[in-house]
């Protein structure tokens, strides 16, 4: 995926990941995949979009002393998302999700979270999260 089709755009909390005709291997099922079994190749868009941010971000960081090595920090905000998806198969097969704002056909908003995270060699002390 090309680091463009990920934006974040207006105030803190909302963001956009969308790719169109993306090609994957399809599995047919989730076992054929862990044994990496046949497969052929299939085509995927999506498109999901974190929006209504909560006004103020809340922040973690565990431990306290940043000097341990298993430091992080995260700031982040309370959100809702919605997701738009469409798989095409080779067999012919396809689906695609209802979109979030059609009337009466609503893809349901579901809790998430967008925010930033920071450990390892990314965890500075005294950096706010």
């Amino acid at each position: 995926m090309h680091h463009s089709t990920t934006k974040v755009a207006g105030r803190p909390g909302n963001a956009r990941f969308r790719e169109r005709d993306l090609e994957i291997w399809d599995y047919g099922n989730i076992g054929n995949a862990f044994a990496n079994g046949p497969h052929s190749l299939g085509v995927v868009s999506f498109d999901v979009r974190w929006l209504d941010p909560e006004p103020e971000p809340r922040q973690y960081a565990h431990p306290a002393d940043p000097s341990e090595p298993d430091s992080y920090a995260l700031e982040y905000w309370d959100t809702e998302a919605t997701l738009e998806w469409e798989a095409h198969g080779p067999d012919g097969f396809s689906f695609k999700s209802y979109p979030p704002n059609k009337p009466g056909r609503e893809s349901r908003k579901i809790f998430a979270v967008v925010g930033h995270e920071r450990s390892g060699v990314f965890f500075e002390t005294g950096d706010p999260p």
